[in-house]
């Protein structure tokens, strides 16, 4: 029988104790870190010069191993053991690092996709790009997402968005974009990618991808609502955004002090953005409808612009809500637990549309000062002039083509939901 010959990592008191469970003709070769000094009659070698394939074995005898390991070369080709002196126990590490791979999703069972910044805004649109990706995850029989953010042209962002600034864009992707994809996919990995060219390879070097064949140079836009249209037509549910059970028990909790019951929580989203002004809510207006539903015994709560979040609109008993203004999560559960969520057509609906149990009536779907706001437009991703519902929607989710004024949000409350308020 041919003698085995051991690399030692280590030099202390377990490689002491491995010693006496080895066979005595057993030929060791002792390492540490530095490769400095003698241990049982022989010169130590420095781990980074240990070449495994002259040995039968390589032992860690170092009770907390996890700095040496980035100093074993090839260390997935190396049959490496561990010696616990505590133990006495010799293992084989096939997952040195406790990566635990089996208990989350491997990159080969996440669909990979890019959300690129050349054509997509840094907006709550993101959310339709990120369910549709999610959809087409399970399609494919996957676990889940990798998202890489592409950074566009100008500064990061797409060319012809000049009614941001560039540090409100920059906001918008860390407290909007990267939260919406936790809220979408719990367990979904990100990258924010600092160039494009990192994203492109990235993108290519994934075993699955979406869009199949992204185009880099010219991008296609896909964060428009029509990406669910064939969805719908196969009868597969797209709205299915919810809350995070943490968010739903804070705002559980914050009900319970306020002593509202969801069947009279009303929403009030206003729209106060510099872009776009002429699809801003009317203030006056609003703060007529908040009060006459607070005389109905509603408890109504306005959630501002993010941008006047902090701002104190003091409308007497209207309840203002800063958080859901700021935090993407908390707003989904505000809105998952609210009887009614109203508001003008803005980014935060889309949250709305993707809710399978979020009553909601929305006003002002109409623009045409901006072109995703026109009727053309809007037909194409599923919302038809004079219709109460947009593609897909469900039960207690409408839209309203009225012109906005108290009598006639009011008017439609009382004909959508069957109360009397008027």
């Amino acid at each position: 029988m041919a003698t085995e010959k051991v690399a030692i990592i280590g030099t202390g008191s377990s490689a002491e104790a491995l010693l006496t469970h080895l066979n005595a003709e057993t030929v060791c070769d002792f390492y540490n870190s530095t490769g400095v000094g003698e241990f049982k009659g022989k010169n130590v070698q420095a781990v980074q010069e240990l070449v495994s394939e002259n040995y039968d074995r390589v032992i860690l005898a170092v009770y907390d191993y996890g700095e040496l390991l980035p100093l074993i070369r090839q260390i997935e080709r190396v049959q490496l053991y561990w010696f616990n002196a505590k133990t006495n126990e010799l293992t084989y590490l096939t997952d040195p690092f406790a990566d635990n791979e089996t208990s989350h999703s491997l990159a080969s069972q996440r669909l990979t996709v890019v959300y690129d910044m050349r054509i997509a805004p840094p907006t709550y649109d993101f959310a339709v790009f990120l369910v549709k990706s999610l959809l087409v995850a399970r399609q494919r029989g996957l676990h889940g997402l990798h998202v890489l953010i592409a950074p566009g042209d100008k500064g990061g962002f797409r060319e012809n968005i000049d009614f941001f600034s560039h540090s409100e864009m920059a906001f918008r992707v860390t407290h909007l974009l990267l939260p919406l994809i936790k809220l979408v996919d719990p367990t979904a990995a990100f990258s924010l990618c600092s160039s494009r060219k990192q994203a492109r390879e990235m993108f290519l070097q994934a075993p699955c991808r979406f869009p199949e064949l992204h185009n880099f140079v010219k991008p296609v836009a896909r964060h428009f609502y029509s990406e669910f249209f064939e969805f719908i037509e196969q009868n597969v549910e797209h709205k299915i955004l919810q809350a995070s059970e943490i968010c739903r028990e804070r705002i559980q909790e914050w009900k319970t002090e306020l002593g509202v019951s969801t069947d009279k929580l009303i929403t009030l989203t206003l729209r106060e953005s510099s872009a776009h002004h002429d699809r801003n809510s009317e203030l006056a207006v609003w703060r007529k409808v908040a009060e006459a539903l607070s005389r109905h015994g509603y408890t109504v709560v306005v959630i501002r612009d993010t941008s006047k979040a902090l701002l104190n609109l003091g409308w007497g008993d209207v309840v203002e809500f800063p958080v859901a203004a700021l935090d993407v999560e908390m707003r989904t559960a505000l809105y998952e637990s609210a009887w009614l969520n109203l508001g003008v057509c803005n980014g935060p609906a889309v949250l709305c549309f993707l809710m399978p149990q979020c009553r909601y009536l929305y006003f002002g779907m109409y623009n045409a000062s901006c072109t995703s706001n026109t009727y053309e437009h809007l037909e194409k991703v599923g919302i038809v002039k004079g219709k109460d519902q947009i593609a897909g929607a469900g039960e207690d989710q409408y839209i309203c083509w009225d012109d906005i004024s108290v009598e006639n949000v009011l008017s439609a409350i009382e004909q959508k939901f069957g109360v009397k308020i008027q």
